[in-house]
C-alpha cells in the first residue's frame, strides 16, 4: 500500500498523495459489497453492486459513470439511475465494516488501485494514461512510486538481492 506504516518507508514523501487498497483490503470489500448486495437482492442493491464492480474494473470516476448513463435514458432510468451521495454513504459504511481506514474509504480509491493493479501486471504506463483519460503522462506517472519495502521485494522476486 501507497500509505506507508512508517515514514521511514518512504522512497518519496509524494507517495503519501497516492492512496490506494492492497490486495487484501480489495478482496474485504469485494466481498462486503456481495454479502450487502446478496443479503436482500433488490433493485437499488443490484444498481449499487453493479456501479462498484464498474468502478472496480474499469477505473473510472464515478462522475463519469454518471455521465455515461446520461448518454442513454433509457437505461438511467431503469437499471444505472444511481443517487451519488446515496452510494457514497454505503460505500463508506462498507469500507468500516471491510476495515478499511476511513481516510481512503471513498469510490475514487478503486480508479488508483485499478491503475496500480494494471501497470504492477505489465500494462504499458502509456497504455494505462489511455484508459483513464489522462492527457498527460506525468499524472499517470504517480502511479509508479514504489516504498522501500515494494522495491526490495520486487528486487528479491528478480534475483537482484
Amino acid at each position: 500500500m501507497l500509505v506507508p506504516k512508517d515514514k521511514n518507508d518512504l522512497v518519496s514523501i509524494n507517495q503519501f498523495d497516492v492512496y490506494h487498497l492492497t490486495e487484501d483490503e480489495l478482496d474485504r470489500l469485494t466481498y462486503e459489497f456481495q454479502q450487502w448486495f446478496e443479503k436482500t437482492r433488490g433493485v437499488v442493491r443490484s444498481r449499487y453492486w453493479l456501479v462498484f464492480l464498474f468502478l472496480r474494473y474499469t477505473g473510472a470516476r464515478i462522475s463519469e459513470y454518471l455521465r455515461v448513463v446520461k448518454l442513454f435514458p433509457s437505461i438511467e432510468q431503469k437499471a444505472f439511475k444511481l443517487k451519488k451521495n446515496n452510494f457514497l454513504i454505503v460505500f463508506k459504511k462498507l469500507c468500516k465494516k471491510a476495515n478499511i481506514p476511513a481516510k481512503i474509504a471513498h469510490p475514487h480509491v478503486l480508479r488508483h488501485t485499478r491503475a496500480i493493479e494494471l501497470i504492477r501486471n505489465g500494462i504499458p504506463v502509456t497504455a494505462v494514461q489511455t484508459i483513464l483519460g489522462h492527457s498527460s503522462l506525468n499524472t499517470t506517472a504517480m502511479y509508479l512510486k514504489y516504498s522501500n519495502t515494494e522495491i526490495q521485494a520486487i528486487m528479491k522476486a528478480k534475483g537482484l538481492l
